[in-house]
């Protein structure tokens, strides 16, 4: 996220897992749109020097109005399935020894 911009983070851990619920604006390139927000949650975990992830945005270029109206279940739904998952389910997207990004990533 670069500097000066707004966002709100809950992190937790489980299982060795890491597992974050994001709330960011849309920013493409030098271009922000503070009128389009993102909810997203991930869950990561570095294992034998590859970082594995899964992600999942519930709402993408939204108003704050509409993810604060629906924040409850949002919040809900995304613990929900951040929870379930287990190293198993995530995929292998970079590698860190190298920087260099995964097949599928």
């Amino acid at each position: 996220m670069p500097r000066g911009y707004e966002q709100r983070q809950i992190r937790w851990e489980r299982n060795n897992l890491n597992l974050s619920i994001d709330i960011f604006p849309t920013i493409t390139g030098s271009n922000s749109q503070l009128n389009k927000w993102n909810f997203g949650a991930m869950a990561w975990q570095d294992s034998d020097g590859i970082r594995f992830i899964k992600s999942f945005h519930p709402k993408q270029n939204a108003t704050i109005k509409n993810i604060l109206t629906n924040i409850d279940e949002l919040l809900t739904t995304s613990v929900e399935q951040l929870n379930k998952l287990e190293l198993t389910n995530l995929e292998p997207v970079l590698n860190l020894e190298t920087g260099e990004q995964m097949k599928g990533a």
